[in-house]
């Protein structure tokens, strides 16, 4: 019969990789909390923690450092596996190994949080002799361990995560599981996904064990599952929501932070569950008494200044709790007269430089400038003093620079939030980036980082002139030499906080360099345009201050200008790129700005018609299905072959003609001197002169009775 296991023979094992020691030192300090009992014996399982961080741990909790080492079976994984694992996931096997030594060993993940004592589910774990969590089958079967089906196993059997997993010697043949992990490893490594958990759940079945079913909602809670069918239905969560769900969690003893929702790297964590946060802030401020003010930091994060109390303690307390460490703080202010400088004073923090900018007619783009001049860093960190950073943020653009050499700055996305979060989704393609600068900013201004040495060499620093719009004008002048992208992660909170009167005053501040900076890039292009054109342009909707005849005016002009610059042979941009962007955006215009007023529909069609054939972009639209060019999903309605029905949809319904329009479109501009398709050509002229001349696109469309 099983025996009680002793507490003083238990073991607590962790796999940590390279950069993530933050998150076991929140995971000890929560078990210290809630089950210092199970720490007696505490063993780290790592690829590369320093010795000042090993040191620190130790304050925790005396913990016993084994550098890991399993490159026979890493090399056996695709190279997308091991892009998103490393060779730690198989530390897990150690447990098996480990029980030659302990009577029961717990592994636990350390993405998780710690709230409640484990000790009685570890227990009766033991007694079973292995404990595992099983997973709904509503969310995951065996199957989805695996690329491919594994030969002689079953793949409709139940999932158990391996997130947490306590084994005792009371399971039988404990001896030769270690031995066979690592053999069954290196035989399926080419069926495997989720390498470490189906090598595991294979276990099960090879050595016909039933697990004692640890509680997936007490021992080992999902939150990223309800909150991803929440972020499936709208691109925006209610604060509501997630202080809603945090609250059914609380009593968890665990919350595991499965899936790519991390408490370290995502919003809906980061505010759900505070006492992460108070644990992170613990192991951050361990690591800062260590700073020294001669080191050479590897990040200057710049900060500007002007009457910021409202938010400026949270925003410095966003960075000094990164989980990297390995950066200075530099704020300039402007001349605050409210209690900025008293909040900057009270924080005794060594990283923090507080530097005055007493320049003459000061503002943000000499304060910024100011500050570049300070940093120290390998590389600039911009950050706004009513922002959040995100702990993860500085960690994974340092990683990201330091991996691709050739990209100079890299951004990110970014919540917009107050009382709800509305995601700014960030631009990874380099040319992308550099093509939509022409026509507005696709990058968030503080949650950029940039190697410092790149923009020194080239002289490029904000333009003293500007007092809105700094960044888009720097950006301009950088993509022309440097290339911009963007890790795909979301990591800064973006405030939206303002009162409408200092909107109001922002918009007219923003307004006239936006169209003189767009103003520019156009004439870089050939092209010179009005005013009333450029305001159209503008991602904000100026066009409730133009009549209709003024708005359908301009806006012909830009479709006109965007024929002109596609049909040209200017290498500044490239070409098929500058065309879907172009392509896109009058997409967007016409839709949102002309379409409601029934106006524009000619140069529209006239445009897009150019564009595509211009810049062959028939392939993009036919494989895009259309859907960034049919704004009216509603009004798409299946094409018949009678040419009687194909009219009346163009009269009735202009966008489903607009879908058959493209879907022939490529095949009839490559055939329209071939003699083989006069019916073709006969459809596609008529069609075309009939839309193009017809009044009716430019009218209320109404069905007849």
């Amino acid at each position: 019969m099983p025996t009680q296991p002793q507490l003083s023979k238990i073991a607590l094992i962790f796999g940590v990789s390279t950069g993530f020691t933050f998150a076991l030192a929140n995971t000890l300090l929560g078990f210290k909390k809630y089950s210092p009992n199970i720490l007696e014996n505490t063993i780290v399982y790592h690829d590369g923690i320093s010795d000042t961080e090993q040191n620190l741990l130790n304050q925790i909790t005396p913990c016993n450092f084994i550098l890991y080492n399993f490159s026979d079976t890493d090399m056996r994984i695709s190279n997308e596996i091991s892009v998103t694992y490393t060779a730690m996931m198989f530390a897990h096997y150690e447990c098996f190994k480990l029980l030659a030594e302990y009577d029961v060993v717990i592994w636990n993940d350390v993405d998780i949080l710690v709230q409640g004592d484990i000790t009685d589910m570890v227990m009766e774990a033991a007694k079973a002799g292995l404990g595992m969590c099983p997973v709904p089958r509503k969310w995951f079967i065996n199957a989805h361990n695996f690329t491919k089906p594994v030969p002689g196993f079953n793949m409709n059997s139940d999932l158990y995560n391996s997130g947490i997993l306590v084994v005792s010697k009371n399971l039988p043949n404990w001896e030769n599981m270690y031995r066979w992990l690592h053999d069954a490893t290196i035989a399926y490594g080419d069926y495997l996904k989720w390498p470490d958990q189906g090598i595991l759940n294979l276990l099960l079945q090879k050595f016909s064990i039933h697990p004692y079913p640890i509680s997936l909602g007490e021992y080992c809670r999902h939150p990223y599952y309800e909150l991803e069918s929440i972020i499936a239905k709208e691109n925006f969560i209610k604060r509501k929501t997630i202080t809603d769900l945090a609250i059914q969690q609380n009593s968890a003893k665990i919350i595991h932070s499965y899936g790519p929702e991390k408490f370290w790297n995502s919003p809906l964590y980061f505010m759900g569950f505070p006492e992460w946060r108070e644990n992170n802030k613990k192991w951050t401020l361990m690591l800062a008494m260590n700073f020294s003010s001669s080191h050479t930091p590897a990040i200057s994060v710049v900060m500007p200044t002007m009457n910021a109390e409202t938010y400026l303690e949270e925003a410095i307390v966003s960075i000094l709790e990164q989980t990297f460490t390995d950066f200075e703080l530099i704020v300039v202010d402007g001349g605050s007269k409210d209690r900025t400088l008293s909040i900057l004073q009270s924080f005794h923090d060594p990283r923090i430089i507080v530097v005055p900018d007493e320049t003459p007619n000061g503002n943000i783009s000499t304060s910024l400038n100011l500050g570049l001049k300070k940093a120290r860093g390998k590389y600039i960190a911009r950050m706004d003093a009513d922002d959040i950073a995100l702990p993860h943020r500085l960690y994974t653009q340092y990683t990201f620079l330091e991996k691709n050499l050739n990209i100079s700055l890299c951004s990110s996305s970014a919540y917009l939030f107050q009382d709800s979060f509305t995601k700014i989704t960030s631009v990874e393609d380099p040319e992308i980036v550099s093509c939509q600068l022409i026509i507005g900013t696709p990058i968030v201004h503080p949650t950029v980082m940039w190697r410092k040495a790149d923009f020194e060499y080239h002289g490029f620093y904000y333009a003293p002139a500007c007092n809105a719009n700094e960044d888009m004008e720097l950006w301009q002048r950088a993509t022309k030499y440097l290339k911009f992208s963007a890790v795909p992660q979301t990591l800064l909170l973006y405030r939206d906080h303002e009162s409408k009167t200092s909107k109001l005053k922002t918009y007219y501040a923003t307004r006239d360099m936006q169209v003189l900076l767009m103003g520019r890039a156009f004439e870089q292009l050939g092209v010179s345009l009005s005013r009333d054109a450029l305001l159209v342009i503008d991602q904000r909707d100026n066009s409730q201050y133009l009549d209709d005849n003024t708005l359908s005016a301009a806006f012909g002009e830009f479709c006109r200008a965007a024929r002109r610059i596609c049909s040209s042979a200017q290498q500044i941009y490239p070409h098929k790129k500058l065309g879907l962007i172009l392509l896109r955006h009058l997409r967007w215009i016409f839709f949102s700005r002309l379409d409601p007023r029934c106006i524009g529909g000619k140069n529209y069609i006239r445009a897009l018609l150019g564009i595509l054939n211009s810049c062959n972009l028939w392939d993009e639209a036919i494989h895009h299905k259309l859907w960034w060019l049919s704004y009216r999903r509603k009004a798409i309605a299946k094409i018949k072959s009678k040419p009687e029905k194909l009219v009346h949809k163009v009269i009735f319904h202009p966008v489903a003609f607009m879908k058959y329009f493209f879907s022939i479109g490529k095949r009839i501009f490559n055939t329209m001197k071939s003699s083989s398709k006069t019916e073709d050509k006969r459809h596609y002229n008529e069609l075309f002169k009939y839309v193009i001349n017809s009044e009716i696109i430019n009218k209320k469309l109404r069905k007849p009775s």
